[in-house]
């Protein structure tokens, strides 16, 4: 950098140079009170040629300091510049570069990884295979099974209290990814707990809903001549719409399935002496499936969480909307899969979770 300044001055002093010999003819006087008439008229003809010359040096003076001028804002911009890419230049040269590497391994050479108690490390390492092993081992051997709808603090405490070996829910425990385990958070806890007690753990969600939930439901409510509601599969799918065996007006059939899914409330939009007679029905928050319905001929959709615009909008479509609670509509899956496998693996125990509607209408 210090040679591009020194190279920028030399040119602007060449520059000047090239001006200051003009200069100094301006004031160069010429003493004639001793010349003779011809050595006047020789000195005053030599005057005017130096003069004439002068005037062209001036010329060509005055469009060098214009060329100067033009140029200078260009050189200050290039050393500038110049300053600039050197300053980067530093900053990320590699003898920097250098100098951090070298104080990282310095920094690293502080640890002595040969005094690491060897030990620790093996016991910690050994710990973490009996846990790991704990939850993946599947060759345990089952004895009690708890069912549930969901793995809850309480549900999980309610199948250890039981002595269960492996825990069965519909609703998974997990929805999003999980980036740490630690008691600092209601998943963590829930795992810790569940690893601790070498609990298995198995959540049969979309699967049943296809293969068990939507029968469950058709059942429950009675419906005859039913046809799956959305198919995921030729024959098999999410939710049933199907006919009662006579008709009935909404608010009477709202009452039946409340009576009929054993819970304490449930939800009516629309006319409430609209005839109902054809049923479609589907679990869990089934407002997705409101258009499906419709296309089906409908006059009522059974499901759960179905919020306000999405239930005035079907009404204003033709189709009533009974909501009967996510896990209304669900916690049939306790007593069903205890039935299921009792049937299936007599020798076992199975045990189910407390029927606990999460809400209160007060």
């Amino acid at each position: 950098m210090k040679k591009l300044v020194l190279g920028m001055a030399t040119v602007f002093m060449l520059m000047l140079g090239s001006v200051s010999p003009v200069l100094a003819y301006e004031y160069d006087g010429v003493d004639t009170s001793e010349m003779t008439q011809e050595e006047l008229w020789a000195a005053q003809e030599k005057h005017l040629q130096e003069r004439m010359e002068a005037s062209e040096d001036m010329q060509k003076t005055k469009k060098t300091v214009e060329t100067m001028f033009q140029v200078i804002p260009v050189l200050m911009v290039i050393m500038v510049g110049g300053t600039v890419i050197c300053s980067i230049y530093n900053a990320f040269s590699t003898s920097h570069i250098s100098d951090d590497m070298s104080e990282w391994s310095n920094s690293s050479s502080k640890y002595d990884y040969n005094n690491y108690d060897q030990r620790d490390y093996e016991q910690a390492v050994e710990e973490q295979i009996k846990v790991h092993a704990s939850v993946h081992k599947q060759e345990k051997e089952i004895k009690k099974i708890f069912t549930a709808l969901d793995a809850t603090e309480e549900t999980i405490a309610q199948a250890l209290e039981f002595g269960a070996d492996l825990l069965i829910t519909h609703h998974p425990m997990i929805f999003s990814p999980v980036k740490k385990v630690t008691s600092a958070d209601f998943i963590g806890r829930r795992l810790i707990t569940m690893i601790q007690a070498d609990l298995c753990y198995y959540a049969m969600h979309t699967n049943f809903d296809v293969k068990g939930m939507a029968q469950l439901n058709q059942e429950c409510l009675g419906l005859t001549d039913c046809e799956v509601l959305e198919e995921t599969a030729p024959g098999e799918g999410i939710g049933r719409v199907g006919a009662l065996e006579g008709t009935m007006d909404l608010k009477q059939f709202a009452g039946k399935v409340r009576n009929d899914f054993e819970i304490p409330d449930v939800r009516m939009y629309g006319d409430p002496a609209a005839i109902i007679h054809r049923v479609a029905v589907s679990s869990g928050s089934g407002k997705s499936m409101i258009r499906g319905a419709i296309e089906k001929g409908a006059d009522v959709i059974v499901t759960g969480d179905v919020d306000y615009h999405s239930a005035i909008d079907a009404v204003a479509q033709g189709i009533a909307v009974i909501d009967a609670g996510h896990y209304g509509t669900e916690y049939g899956f306790i007593a069903y899969m205890r039935q299921e496998l009792e049937t299936m693996f007599p020798e076992l125990a199975v045990g189910t979770a407390r029927v606990h509607h999460p809400y209160r209408v007060v």
